[in-house]
């Protein structure tokens, strides 16, 4: 067997445990894909052979550490019976897919390296990882930072980190309005925060995630008026906005300090996830290159591979699953909201979703309620980032596009649990506000689906889906008390999906030449209360809206007039550029 033959049996190696899902018991005895690859290259030229000879023997060694590893972690030892996943010679499977990519310890640091044919040496026989026996790295403590670096957090925790009381109720605020709060805060950021407190020995990565939950909890309080922002300004002296600019650029700071881009570990992954919450004090520059470091940092962690697949403890999968997830929906709705290609594939992952664990969503009904939303809500954003991705680009697109991703979204609101789904009279504030949330974005990615292609389509699924979020700011401005805590979490999303629907429907009414008295006053109704949201008040693109829709109002024969204010809006944002040519 010459070179060729032997790299046609690599080939059939990778090709073995590279299928989807990485089925490792259809993989082949992995013994006797290295004993064919050892006898393929040993019959190459003498040049070659002890070099192939000493790294396969090498090969062989990590294998076994591998499975070891593999074993322990899962408890067990893997075993099968069926003669159709034994070799030849009656020898067990073993699950040899992680071997083309897994964790390596770099400097003491956790590393993700996949395949690297590019590696010295023979590439086929150099594709084995060494085991991760270390999950976690020890955080960088002042004690082991320069006397800089040290003097640089100090003054940050004195100008920025409000008094531990303060600091406390800001943290519980969090965790008690954040569906993902329970495994963003999991029980070693409570020790990390606690000795802190207690010792004042706190790492540039911890101090930046503190300050996130304070500005995140700030953000949350509807009035600038409140006490509580009041006894907050008073105490740092600067008004809410300046301070969580100020926390912004502090956390760029502690990042630099800790040296981020060398230092990176799951505290920044959680970090830079939480603080997107915080985009409306974030500039658009600051904003891409944190998901760039994000994205990037998720991967080099190996996010994107399932746990299972890296020999990691299972009490680490869980938490694993729901950080590549959230990562996966974050560079989603990223991309498309600054008009960039997605950095990540799914193609390139085997990550498996979350499942429910009330050690990392929360005990009863409660967790179970923020797990399901935390799911659904991330499926419903992945399709939203998709059809921007697909359809405002330059490339040509068949509407049976369209109905192909609208199959996909009419089958939702089935798959919706009971408890997410919208009930007008939910006694329960906090599952009022996720029914709610859920059925916003649901109906305003309906609307970005079909809005550009309203000519071409059945307008009624489009109308129903204006019709249903004109009435989710209703819901909201109705139950205002119920859910004032939440609020900040839909700003501006779901305020402006209703300014689009009813620019939308009021069009539609217009150039049918409609006299349904129901819709029009639909439309009175809505716009009047849109103009009581205060998250509207002063927004240029919403104020545009409103006096389109009045002039419909007021001319609903659709005027010269009311069509210019329609180019107008048309090009005032990118996210009205659909509304360009749909109502031909």
């Amino acid at each position: 067997m010459g070179k060729k033959k032997a790299a046609n049996v690599y080939r059939s190696a990778v090709y073995l445990v590279g299928r989807d899902g990485f089925d490792a018991r259809a993989a082949g005895p992995a013994q006797t894909v290295l004993g064919e690859m050892k006898i393929a290259f040993s019959k190459t030229s003498e040049q070659y052979n002890q070099a192939a000879l000493t790294r396969l023997a090498e090969a062989e060694e990590q294998l076994s550490d591998l499975m070891k590893v593999r074993e322990a972690a899962n408890g067990h030892t893997h075993e099968t019976t069926s003669d159709a996943r034994k070799s030849e010679d009656g020898s067990a499977v073993e699950d040899i897919s992680s071997h083309f990519g897994g964790l390596l310890l770099m400097h003491g640091k956790q590393r993700y390296v996949g395949n690297q044919p590019v590696r010295a040496g023979l590439p086929e026989l150099r594709i084995i990882s060494s085991p991760l026996l270390t999950y976690r790295k020890n955080a960088i403590m002042p004690s082991i930072l320069g006397q800089e670096d040290c003097q640089l957090l100090l003054g940050i925790i004195t100008k920025l980190l409000p008094p531990r009381t303060i600091t406390d109720s800001l943290i519980k605020s969090y965790s008690d309005t954040q569906a993902q709060a329970a495994w963003i805060l999991d029980p070693e950021f409570s020790e990390d925060y606690l000795l802190f407190w207690n010792t004042g020995n706190i790492s540039p990565f911890f101090l930046a995630f503190v300050l996130v939950i304070v500005s995140v909890s700030i953000r949350m309080y509807p009035r600038d008026s409140d006490p509580e922002v009041k006894l907050i300004e008073s105490v740092v002296g600067m008004d809410r906005t300046s301070y969580r600019t100020a926390i912004q650029d502090a956390i760029h700071e502690c990042m630099c300090i800790g040296k981020f881009l060398q230092n990176y570990d799951l505290t920044l992954v959680k970090l830079l996830l939480a603080n997107r919450l915080n985009s409306d004090v974030i500039s658009l520059s600051r904003s891409w290159m944190a998901h760039a470091v994000l994205s990037g940092t998720a991967l080099s962690l190996g996010l994107h591979r399932d746990p299972s697949n890296l020999c990691l403890p299972k009490e680490e999968w869980g938490l694993r699953r729901r950080l590549w997830k959230a990562v996966y929906t974050t560079d989603k709705c990223n991309s498309w909201h600054h008009g960039l290609p997605s950095q990540l594939l799914l193609v390139n992952a085997d990550c498996h979703p979350p499942a429910y664990d009330p050690e990392l969503d929360g005990p009863g009904e409660k967790g179970k309620l923020k797990y399901e939303f935390f799911c659904q809500f991330c499926s419903i954003l992945s399709i939203l980032g998709d059809i921007y991705q697909t359809f405002f680009s330059s490339q040509t697109i068949q509407y049976a596009s369209v109905l192909e991703i609208d199959e996909e979204l009419q089958r939702i609101p089935g798959q919706l649990p009971t408890c997410l789904q919208l009930k007008d009279d939910e006694p329960d504030s906090e599952q009022f506000w996720y029914q709610l949330a859920i059925e916003s974005m649901l109906m305003n990615t309906i609307m970005r689906l079909h809005l550009p292609y309203f000519r071409l389509g059945d307008r009624s699924r489009t109308l129903e889906a204006c019709r249903r979020s004109m009435h989710t700011i209703y819901l909201l401005q109705a139950r205002s008390v119920d859910v004032e805590r939440f609020r900040s979490l839909g700003q501006i999303w779901m305020m402006i999906a209703p300014v689009s629907a009813v620019v939308s429907f009021s069009t539609h009414l217009a150039l049918t030449n409609s006299d349904d008295t129901a819709d029009w006053e639909l439309v009175q109704s809505t716009l009047e209360t849109l103009r009581g949201v205060p998250e509207l008040h002063g927004y240029p693109i919403a104020e545009t809206a409103f006096v389109y829709v009045e002039k419909l109002l007021v001319f609903p024969m659709f005027r010269y007039e009311a069509v210019e204010q329609l180019e107008t809006l048309s090009n005032s944002g990118r996210l009205w550029n659909w509304l360009q040519n749909c109502f031909d």
